[in-house]
């Protein structure tokens, strides 16, 4: 089973993810949170509809009344346990929370995201943790990036799942029309940042020193 696994799209619909994923075959589309940017998460979520059922867990900046993703999901595809959530860190420097959902639901695979750089770490204990990188706007001079992972079901034995990398294009497209750029305080959409720019008074220039 091929699995497209996602992060961090902030808006942005990058026909590239598209094109890789349905080249390979993807039948299930993964996204570990900050599918939008204060707004846009909708846009994004019906732009990979069209690939395979998509699950998608909410980030830090995926705020507002209207969006219903969760904080965490437990999937089982292929015969696999799957944890997503957005924070979970990579080994060994792992986050409570994740550690806590570890120690209940006991998954093979983690797939997490929020740092905007691809990673795959095992643990020793066997457990495959996955970042799939950043396919929303470049950022912090990391590439952009997506991923595919591979899940073999066999009677007997589970082979280590086959990690395939994504490359993107440095730069990506403008973000989704409900998406917001620069905001400040969580669910502040453009209007209320022009209004509350609107009240700050003008800026004056300094009185340079007597020469």
């Amino acid at each position: 089973m091929l699995v497209g696994l996602i992060s961090d799209t902030h808006g942005v619909c990058d026909d590239q993810v598209i094109h890789a994923f349905r080249d390979a075959g993807v039948e299930h589309v993964v996204h570990a949170g900050d599918v939008g940017h204060h707004g846009g998460h909708a846009e994004v979520l019906e732009w990979l509809a069209p690939i395979a059922p998509v699950t998608a867990v909410r980030g830090n900046v995926d705020d507002g009344p209207d969006v219903d993703l969760p904080q965490h999901v437990v999937l089982r595809l292929a015969g696999w346990t799957m944890l997503v959530l957005h924070i979970a860190g990579m080994p060994p420097k792992v986050s409570k929370e994740a550690q806590a959902l570890i120690a209940l639901h006991d998954p093979e695979i983690v797939v997490t995201g929020h740092s905007h750089k691809y990673s795959v770490e095992k643990c020793p204990a066997g457990r495959l943790f996955i970042n799939p990188g950043s396919a929303g706007p470049a950022r912090f001079k990391l590439p952009r990036s997506a991923a595919i992972l591979a899940l073999t079901e066999t009677q007997d034995t589970f082979p280590d799942p086959d990690v395939r990398y994504i490359a993107l294009p440095a730069k990506g497209p403008a973000r989704a029309t409900g998406a917001t750029r620069g905001a400040k305080r969580k669910g502040m959409g453009q209007e209320a940042q022009q209004a509350q720019q609107a009240l700050r008074p003008p800026t004056r220039p300094r009185p340079r020193p007597p020469s």
